[in-house]
């Protein structure tokens, strides 16, 4: 890629998170079920924290951001969340809506700054990144030359690590009486992007109760803070127990999005806090 600028980078880099999704999207698992599996066939390490709460993700998206742009990131200043807030009910919703969850390492250049974040994203399902099932991981470049490149390989389990474990201790071994090769440089010094000023679409859960005008109060305040919506999904109908409603919205910031939900969840018909996905556009 040395002829290219990159443009951004999306990577499903953790092996174990990439599987769980799977099952529960495949399979039907739910997200206990299925990380149950993963740690029985060897890709969760124990305890599972690193992998599913996104800190390994997060150490590979620092590692990328930096050869990519040639600037030092500070790991602490990544956004990171995991997928142990992903329910078999967003998958559901994701896949009715033409999206599978995927955790995802994002990497952009935005100009002055650069972004670095990871969490669980909706992919749409002809992207190629929705084919990458199990304990598979990927990264999808986007650069201004080559256009869109993938690759692409096992990202857990035994042999994988073994494979990679070698390649360095025969790299260093050939090194051996040779000079040391210089230190790694950084050109450029660029700040990184707050989360709050990143532009997107996502998708809302909200846990209400079923009274009339919700969705009026809830889109008003929406709108108030420059928020529209782009599709709705309500199918269950209870006086008394608790339904969802899942709001996809158009492209908007995510600050404001953020200061809209902080009224929303404070509403005396909702019973949950409004759970959040980022959607890849």
């Amino acid at each position: 890629m040395s002829a290219n600028r990159i443009q951004h980078v999306y990577g499903i880099l953790n092996g174990t998170c990439n599987y769980i999704l799977s099952r529960m999207t495949y399979d039907g698992l739910d997200f206990d079920e299925a990380l149950r599996q993963a740690t029985e066939l060897g890709f969760a390490e124990t305890p599972p924290d690193l992998d599913i709460e996104g800190h390994d993700t997060a150490h590979k998206c620092q590692i990328i951001a930096s050869l990519c742009f040639s600037t030092e990131v500070d790991l602490e200043s990544i956004h990171v969340e995991g997928i142990t807030k992903v329910t078999h009910a967003d998958v559901a919703y994701a896949r009715e809506m033409g999206y599978l969850i995927k955790l995802l390492a994002v990497v952009g250049d935005e100009g002055e700054d650069i972004s670095a974040r990871v969490h669980p994203t909706l992919v749409p399902e002809d992207h190629l990144l929705a084919s990458v099932r199990n304990e598979f991981n990927a990264v999808y470049v986007q650069s201004d030359v080559a256009d869109a490149t993938l690759y692409y390989g096992r990202g857990a389990g035994r042999m994988p690590t073994a494979s990679a474990v070698v390649a360095d201790i025969v790299d260093i071994s050939r090194r051996d009486g040779a000079p040391a090769s210089p230190p790694f440089v950084y050109a450029n010094k660029r700040p990184l992007r707050d989360i709050g000023q990143t532009e997107g679409r996502f998708y809302l859960r909200l846990t209400t109760l079923d009274k009339p005008g919700v969705l009026g109060r809830v889109c008003t305040i929406l709108g108030n803070h420059g928020v529209s919506i782009a599709s709705c999904i309500q199918k269950e109908e209870h006086e008394v127990k608790p339904v969802h409603v899942v709001l996809m919205t158009h492209e908007t910031k995510e600050s404001a999005l953020r200061a809209a939900l902080a009224e929303i969840d404070g509403l005396d018909f909702i019973r949950e806090e409004t759970h959040i996905l980022r959607v890849l556009s």
